[in-house]
């Protein structure tokens, strides 16, 4: 008899169970559902929604993308190489040769090389740094600026390595011997590197424009607004001397290495005025309404940016979110 009525108790606990949890329902949560399909992860915006009805959702916005790339090898790069011709050496010697220093034949070669990681398709990975360059490829074909330093060796080194993977404009002279791409390409002066010696001075502007007429050097360059402070971009030259002076309203302390006989042939770029125009780099790109911008620049300027220690010709792609915006 109680084996009857244990029978009875577990059928009826079963129909009772059965009619308020049937076997092909979801069990809910709220703005959650782990049925039979996978669980749908809302986007950060939408987990502390209140209701899906009532509450809008708001596309995210494609976030900035910089492809950033340091130019190849300069002659003096390979002359700060040689022993006794070291950065901080005694007795080290500026030579006015080296201004605005351009590509030497490995630093051609470098350049070229990236060209070919660019339009390769059979290997993706930089043998030296690891990098896939598939995405780097894809963000080519996306790119809506490019960004170069006035230095010729970035200049170079953007026309060598990039350039050749830009659109051409449809509208441009077919006979016109100059390559014209489809996006702006601007050179601009905030882009380029921390004066430490002659290497670092860029070339006489009439000069540039002649070289490079595709390229736009009238945004930025120095002397557009009043009372300018990039001194350091509009040196005053005496060839008989070749020495170069700076800004006579400034009296700043020699921060280079010159204890023990150094000398140098032009100013170096006070730290602070460096900071300062890293942080209207970081300002200017901001204020850009392209999503996809490609910035050609150099090692200093790289390192404020990201942190990171470029090679030669390294290209790598961030958000601009994850820039450093050093004050």
């Amino acid at each position: 008899l109680s084996m009857n009525v244990s029978k009875v108790l577990i059928s009826t606990i079963y129909v009772i169970f059965v009619s308020l949890f049937p076997t092909n329902a979801s069990f809910e949560y709220p703005n959650r559902n782990f049925g039979s399909k996978p669980a749908q992860v809302p986007p950060v915006s939408m987990t502390f929604a209140a209701t899906a009805e009532t509450t809008p959702v708001t596309p995210t916005a494609t976030p900035k993308r910089i492809l950033l790339i340091r130019h190849g090898c300069t002659y003096m790069n390979e002359q700060l190489a040689t022993p006794g011709s070291q950065w901080g050496d005694s007795d080290f010697r500026d030579d006015w040769k080296f201004r605005d220093s351009r590509l030497s034949p490995k630093g051609v070669a470098q350049a070229e090389e990236l060209c070919q990681r660019l339009r390769s398709t059979d290997d993706n990975t930089d043998a030296g740094t690891g990098d896939d360059y598939s995405e780097v490829r894809e963000v080519l074909e996306a790119l809506e600026l490019v960004v170069v330093s006035p230095l010729r060796r970035t200049i170079q080194t953007m026309e060598l390595g990039v350039l050749p993977h830009l659109k051409q404009d449809p509208t441009a002279d077919p006979t016109n011997e100059c390559k014209q791409p489809s996006i702006p390409i601007v050179a601009l002066p905030l882009a380029s590197e921390r004066v430490y010696l002659c290497s670092d001075v860029i070339s006489p502007l009439a000069d540039l424009q002649q070289l490079y007429p595709y390229i736009d050097f009238t945004l930025g360059k120095p002397g557009d607004e009043e009372d300018s402070n990039d001194w350091w971009l509009q040196f005053q030259t005496d060839y008989s001397r070749d020495i170069l002076y700076p800004n006579p309203n400034r009296n700043d302390v020699e921060w280079r290495p010159s204890e023990n006989g150094q000398r140098y042939v032009c100013p170096g770029e006070p730290e602070d005025c460096f900071q300062d125009r890293m942080t209207r780099l970081y300002e200017w790109l901001e204020r850009r309404d392209e999503q996809t911008i490609a910035l050609v620049c150099h090692w200093g300027v790289l390192q404020w940016l990201t942190g990171y220690e470029f090679k030669n010709c390294e290209a790598k792609i961030v958000d601009f979110s994850t820039l450093a915006k050093e004050t």
